[in-house]
């Protein structure tokens, strides 16, 4: 899975499964419901009381730290301030992302001649993920498209602060779709043309640094210039911060030695 590497280095550290380390999954094809909500609330509680009443510390990527947030704006302070350490949370599209309307208009073949785009594009205009993330309320071409995205706005304003101390991290310098126009093109199954701008080549930077905008005081943001949004999670740099926030040592890249006879 995409946690892998970050795994496998607090396994070794001591850290076991389903004792202070936990997954707080959940299905990426939907917006999480209340009772999403409540299992990973009663994780939390499970871990904290395991491990001698010890605060928890969330680590979320990309759309999981939309999920967190939305789960700790949910929740009072109190409970918060028990239960909660810190949010540290990853490539997250805050606000939208350009990529998710892209496939959703065209369709993506993700460079293969073995994947029809259009196969994809029927996938990805039914999930609820895909609308929450749209940047515009529109007609994607889909029936249920607009009940989907009404449903949607009950959720999609949890852009503020989480409430507890929390770390945004994210990629910056790499060319991401910013605008799509299609106004001399066929629409959509024409090739439009692509703008770009700054961010982590998935989501902008005007999605990413939105935590910028939270209280200063418990929010702290680090960017990690030329880091794209699929690596972000396997590059030593970012797991070294994840370690220095957590008070852990640094992860040492293994070094084989080369034996020439």
């Amino acid at each position: 899975g995409i946690f892998a590497k970050l795994i496998k280095i607090f396994k070794r550290l001591g850290y076991r499964d389903n004792v202070n380390l936990v997954n707080l999954g959940y299905d990426f094809r939907k917006v999480p419901d209340m009772n999403d909500m409540y299992r990973m609330m009663k994780s939390i509680v499970n871990v904290y009381y395991n491990n001698h009443n010890k605060k928890v510390v969330i680590i979320c990527y990309s759309f999981g730290g939309i999920v967190a947030n939305r789960l700790l704006n949910i929740l009072k302070d109190e409970w918060k301030n028990k239960y909660i350490d810190k949010l540290i949370t990853m490539s997250t599209p805050w606000l939208e992302t350009i990529e998710i309307l892209h496939t959703i208009l065209r369709g993506e073949s993700f460079g293969s001649p073995l994947i029809d785009r259009f196969n994809v594009r029927k996938v990805q205009i039914s999930l609820e993920t895909s609308i929450y993330l749209i940047p515009d309320k529109l007609d994607i071409g889909f029936e249920k498209g607009r009940l989907r995205y009404n449903a949607m706005k009950s959720v999609k304003n949890v852009t503020m602060s989480p409430g507890v101390e929390n770390f945004c991290l994210y990629g910056t310098h790499v060319p991401t779709k910013s605008t799509i126009d299609y106004r001399t093109k066929n629409f959509p199954n024409g090739k439009p043309v692509i703008s770009r701008s700054d961010g982590d080549r998935v989501v902008a930077h005007t999605s990413l640094s939105h935590c910028e905008q939270w209280n200063n005081k418990t929010t702290h943001i680090k960017t990690f210039p030329n880091v794209r949004h699929p690596d972000l999670l396997e590059n030593n740099d970012v797991i070294n911060h994840i370690m220095d926030i957590l008070n852990l040592p640094h992860y040492i890249k293994e070094k084989f030695t080369k034996i020439i006879y």
